[in-house]
């Protein structure tokens, strides 16, 4: 057989065959001819050759004609036999029968190993009628599972003699679309989860072993390993999650959620007791911290002592467990004392038969069948009797150790069976591997990516067959795999369905398909030079999508198609009312500015006092400390969902880690920092509410928040001496904090802190990050702003904190400056406005978006202009931010109806004085707020939003993955999407307003 090839898809694909027949070839056989060419009568043979003599006599026929000509005796031929070849003499006018059939034109070129050549489409709309041909673009291995569903319902429905058993879905990997095969098809054997109407193509998938398919099965087999098991507190989890465990202890799924909460209280991460860890690990310490018995035993001592954390016995208490949730931890218990009885049981070597019988009473001890694991728990029985019957028959009597058992067992749970769910009636979902070549009407492949089809092989390092020479005949996955998909082209009769994930399924951005695809695209366009955009469908990325219902191919689900028609009424709606609002807005807009000289009088007259009542009286309804307005800008759209829409998309799940911790971090030292700050000075014993500061470290080593382990102890210790000598610094101070707070229009602004000599002070547990020091900023305003107490007027607000770097303590203070009070309340009143905002409508002023603008980095623009923000020019900044029309903060509040004009950014006795004369603004402020805006309009900024919005990672923003700013903002935002100069200036406010030392 010849390697080169004039047909692309023998050329391409079928190297494999090709040398495959070039070795059978060589040997000393006989050939026995199992295939003929069909034969057709002789009277239309002879018609067919005079008519081809014609054409070649004939030069001046049209191609028109000709085409003619070929329909006529394409007729002729269809009359006088069923058959749809041609001898060797009438190749040409073959090629004209499969015209109308794309894949019986390709299988014809194939049978002949003809090139591809061009073909004339004479009925332009039966031509678009030929669904021989689909190839699939989505963005998803679920969406490409979806859309073939709805496809194969489409194509089931056209003619009644098809049934789902004509079928076969091919998959280069099947484990990784056997979920999603489960979500949309009904498989045989589970429980059809839709009862809702809802139409589900039946389906078996074949080619998986039962440890990846049967749950039960891999549970079994992970309990064969607990003697050498660490007894992680996740592996344990797991293992209650199966519905037969759960039906064996009646543990429900709210128990184990219980029961994850306390582990996570108790801090139990694996080991039974000291005894167990040392035995599976070399080198630990023989110390119960950290195991199961060591939590359970503080649960259960939490449960009978009283409702307070107390050592007893020389171990810290829990005291979470009380009434009926004696019971959940009762199952727990029982959980562990079972596992770890078979744990040191199963250790022991023992006969044939004995395994036998063991590993029936282990799967009975911890395992009930359930309706949907009948087959599996049938199986297990099965293998344990066929275990001993072989060695009963080799008259095999000595004893075998569990390694050896499991090695039995795994190779018979891996081995999926080559015959056992495939062809069983309904759609057979497999695959893609040799010897699959059998007729169906329908042959679907999905996942013909990129870099996954033709799958790679990892070669190991003895295969002498990987090496560079490679010899005729030896394997190559990457041949193999394009045979196969040769073999499905073939095997094909009627339809052929391709599949790829053609689009990014985050930004949509173009992936190009495997290479296989691309050459039978190629194919297409340039050897049958046909139209390609006819054969290649892109499905939307959702399937609730408008498009996923209309078109050619619309989708049969009915619970996407309710969601879909809602969706299309809702922004229905709402463009009807937009367009309703605007015309209402136009008709009285000339009666509102008519009526807003007279109503802005009476205020004047009156002076507004009932709705200064009512301001006030809501303000002291709304009360907040300095820090909760702070958090409000570290995630605007989730406080907003939060407070606003009582919606929370956070993950709030428990995770369990099956690694103690051996050193610490600044979550740990911060909660212990701060309840080390939160003991009164002086304090040596113990009341019955409070604690000392030793008891507090102590409390925090027997709760295992710190490690028991040298490092820890010099870590504890130097926290221990930063935290005294920071309080020494801070020097003599009042023992109670001074509460202040500040009326607003809206909320009430509150803070405290301790009076020094001649400061207000406050300790830190923690660096002083942005949210802190603008929590720190509002309460030196709000000190400032306070009139009831004079003693502390023009006090700066030193705040002391310790910075940790390679092992040493650093003591800082960052001072506040004071301001003079009708400075601070504007500064207030400012940030009211800003906050309202964030409250009011979904506002995306992140203090994490002006992290590269703020203070910025050297050489900047935006640098150059934080440094001019300084204290001196604050509040000339205010007075115009109030009148520059270059910022839409104002009239964006307008809109909402919260903004009140009178509130502005000055107090109400310079409100009256506004109207006698104008507000006189200095030239720099004025300077400073152009640049501002002028900074958003730049590359600069252009690029820091868009790195904010990419941005994902442990120690910065998490934009890329935020689950609030995909709900609220899907099409990302811009700098105009908020008031981006306010929160500019604020925060330039608040690093320009303090000075940081080293102590």
């Amino acid at each position: 057989m010849e390697n080169e090839q004039s047909n692309s898809l023998l050329g391409n694909l079928g190297k494999q065959g090709r040398e495959l027949f070039n070795l059978l070839t060589e040997l000393d056989t006989f050939e026995i001819s199992a295939f003929d060419a069909p034969e057709i009568d002789a009277p239309v043979i002879d018609a067919l050759d005079d008519a081809l003599a014609q054409f070649t006599n004939s030069e001046e026929t049209s191609s028109e004609e000709i085409s003619s000509e070929e329909t006529n005796f394409e007729e002729t031929i269809l009359e006088g036999t069923s058959l749809a070849e041609k001898p060797q003499s009438t190749k040409s006018l073959g090629r004209g029968l499969a015209q109308r059939n794309l894949l019986k034109r390709i299988h014809s070129d194939i049978l002949q190993a003809l090139p591809a050549s061009p073909i004339h489409v004479n009925d332009p709309q039966e031509a678009e009628q030929d669904d021989s041909v689909t190839i699939m673009c989505t963005h998803s291995a679920l969406r490409e599972v979806q859309v073939l569903h709805d496809h194969l319902l489409h194509w089931l429905s056209q003619d009644t003699t098809r049934t789902p058993s004509d079928i076969l879905v091919m998959c280069p990997a099947i484990e990784n679309y056997a979920p999603f095969v489960d979500a949309v098809f009904h498989r045989v054997g589970t429980k059809n989860q839709y009862t809702n109407g809802t139409t589900r193509l039946p389906c078996s998938i074949a080619d998986r072993s039962p440890m990846d398919t049967e749950p039960l099965i891999a549970a079994f087999m992970a309990l064969l390993e607990l003697p050498d098991s660490r007894f992680g507190v996740a592996d344990i989890m797991d293992y209650l999650q199966l519905d037969s465990v759960q039906k064996r202890f009646n543990v429900t799924q709210a128990d184990i959620d219980q029961m994850m909460v306390w582990l996570e209280q108790a801090h139990i991460h694996w080991g039974l007791n000291a005894q167990h860890k040392a035995s599976v690990s070399e080198g630990v310490t023989k110390e119960n911290t950290y195991s199961w018995w060591w939590g359970i035993r503080r649960l259960l001592m939490g449960m009978l002592a009283s409702d307070s954390e107390m050592i007893v016995d020389g171990s810290l208490t829990i005291p979470d467990v009380e009434g009926q949730s004696a019971l959940i931890l009762g199952k727990l218990v029982q959980v562990i004392d079972l596992l770890g009885r078979f744990a040191n049981e199963l250790t022991t070597p023992r006969s044939p038969k004995a395994w036998a019988h063991d590993l029936l009473q282990l799967r009975d001890a911890c395992f009930v069948s359930t309706k949907d694991q009948e087959q599996s728990w049938d199986l297990i029985a099965k293998v344990a009797a066929d275990l001993y019957a072989r060695c009963n028959e080799a008259d095999y009597e000595h004893e075998l150790s569990l390694c050896q058992i499991r090695e039995l067992l795994l190779s018979r749970f891996s081995s999926p069976d080559a015959g056992n769910h495939f062809m069983t009636g309904q759609v057979t979902v497999c695959s893609m591997l040799p010897m699959r070549s059998i007729p169906f009407k329908k042959v679907c492949i999905l996942g013909l990516n990129d870099s996954e089809f033709p799958r790679k092989a990892t070669p190991l390092g003895l295969d002498l067959m990987a090496g560079p020479k490679r010899r005729t005949g030896d394997r190559s996955r990457r041949l193999e795999d394009r045979y196969l998909f040769l073999e499905a082209i073939i095997s094909t009769r009627e339809s052929l369905y391709l599949s790829y994930q053609g689009n990014d399924v985050k930004n949509n951005s173009e992936r190009q398909p495997s290479l296989v695809l691309a050459e039978f695209l190629d194919m297409l366009a340039t050897g049958y030079q046909l139209d390609t955009s006819h054969f290649v469908k892109h499905a939307p990325l959702h399937p609730f999508s408008e498009a996923a219902f209309t078109g050619q191919l619309p989708s049969y689900e009915t619970g996407w198609l309710r969601l879909a028609d809602a969706l299309q009424k809702t922004n229905a709606s709402q463009t009807q009312a937009t367009k309703s609002s605007q015309s209402q807005a136009e008709a009285q807009q000339l009666d509102s500015v008519q009526s807003a000289s007279l109503e802005t009088k009476a205020n004047a007259q009156t002076g507004d006092r009932h709705s200064a009542n009512e301001n006030s009286k809501s303000a002291d309804e709304t009360r907040l400390s300095t820090m909760q307005v702070a958090r409000a800008f570290k995630d605007p759209l989730e406080y907003f969902s939060l407070q606003r829409l009582g919606v929370n998309l956070s993950q709030s799940f428990t995770l369990l880690d099956n690694s103690e911790p051996f050193e610490t971090n600044a979550l740990v030292r911060y909660q212990v920092l701060g309840a080390i700050f939160s003991v009164p000075s002086g304090q040596q014993e113990s009341s019955h509410h409070e604690l000392s500061s030793e008891q507090v470290v102590e409390f925090a080593s027997l709760r295992g928040d710190i490690p028991n382990n040298p490092v820890a102890k010099e870590e504890l210790q130097m926290w221990k001496d930063g935290a005294l000598a920071l309080t020494q610094a801070m020097g003599p101070h009042d023992a109670a904090a001074k509460n202040v707070s500040f009326v607003g229009k809206h909320i009430t602004f509150t803070a405290s802190a301790f009076e020094a000599a001649d400061s207000l002070v406050l300790r830190s547990a923690g660096k002083i990050n942005d949210i802190r020091a603008l929590s720190y900023f509002m309460s030196q305003l709000v000190f400032c702003a306070d009139s009831e107490t004079s003693s502390h007027h023009g006090y700066p607000l030193d705040i002391y904190y310790c910075d940790w770097e390679k092992g040493e303590t650093k003591l800082m203070k960052r001072r506040f400056a004071s301001f003079d009070a009708a400075t601070a309340e504007n500064i207030l009143l400012f940030i009211e406005q800003l906050y309202m905002a964030i409250l009011t409508a979904p506002t995306p002023l992140y203090r994490s978006l002006y992290s590269d603008l703020v203070p910025g980095k050297r050489n900047s623009d935006s640098k150059a202009i934080v440094g001019e923000i300084k204290p001196e020019h604050y509040d000339d900044i205010m007075a115009t931010l109030q009148q520059s029309s270059s910022t839409a903060f104002a009239y964006r509040f307008e809109e909402q109806g919260s903004y009140d004009k009178s509130s502005d950014y000055n107090s109400s006795d310079d409100t009256k004085d506004s109207e006698t004369a104008p507000n006189v603004v200095s030239e720099k402020a004025q300077q400073i707020v152009e640049r501002s805006s002028d900074l958003f309009n730049s590359i600069e900024a252009e690029r820091v939003l868009k790195n904010w919005l990419q941005s994902s990672g442990q120690f910065s923003a998490d934009m890329a993955n935020n689950p609030y700013l995909k709900w609220l903002f899907p099409d990302g935002i811009s700098w105009q999407s908020f008031p981006h100069v306010e929160g500019f200036i604020l925060f330039s406010m608040v690093a320009n307003c303090a000075a940081e030392e080293q102590l």
